[in-house]
């Protein structure tokens, strides 16, 4: 399973490069890989932490020695993980609600991060070992793209469409004037018509 989330990782971030570059199925690459990493962590973080395979997830050997509250632990961090990925797809394709998924899902991934540096210094074990390096990747790129604010992403990501930045700068002074979304509409038309040549 820990191959699945390292191949899944590597297309998720090439997925998000192809996207800011405007290449032909970069968007749904990036939504798909994120959106599957994103399930991984939430159907199966309990396996995955705890160096469980996918054949042997359902088999009630391989929970033998696992304490009850390192599995609910594995499937609080899956949950959290699995929310801040999707946040950050969401930030990274400007949909609404992205701040809202970051912003609820870093308060839990801080407690979690701070429970899991306690037991690491306790243990030493390479269970929270593992864990610690995911919360620290996925919650540093969270926190990143938290204090990112759309308006960036979007002068970054549309840098060669100056008239698309700023219609949609003018249409967030005032997100429900019809005529601002048409306007904005309309240069978006423009700029998927001009990569597209």
């Amino acid at each position: 399973m820990k191959k699945t989330e390292l191949i899944t990782g590597i297309i998720a971030i090439i997925g998000i490069i192809l996207n800011f570059m405007f290449v032909v199925g970069g968007v749904a690459l990036t939504v798909v890989s994120l959106s599957f990493l994103s399930c991984i962590y939430f159907y199966f973080g309990f396996a995955l932490f705890n160096n469980i395979g996918f054949r042997k997830m359902f088999k009630k050997a391989s929970y033998e020695g696992k304490t009850a509250m390192r599995m609910v632990g594995a499937v609080a961090t899956g949950f959290v993980l699995s929310m801040i990925i999707i946040g950050i797809m969401f930030k990274i394709n400007i949909w609404i609600g992205s701040q809202a998924m970051l912003t609820t899902s870093i308060l839990p991934l801080i407690i979690i991060t701070i429970i899991v540096v306690v037991r690491y210094i306790i243990t030493k074990s390479s269970y929270y070992k593992a864990i610690l390096i995911r919360l620290a990747i996925y919650g540093s790129i969270g926190i990143v793209f938290l204090f990112i604010t759309s308006e960036k992403i979007v002068a970054f990501k549309y840098r060669n469409h100056p008239a698309y930045v700023e219609a949609f700068k003018t249409y967030l002074t005032d997100p429900h004037n019809a005529i601002l979304l048409d306007k904005l509409d309309t240069e978006r038309r423009k700029v998927y018509i001009e990569e597209r040549r």
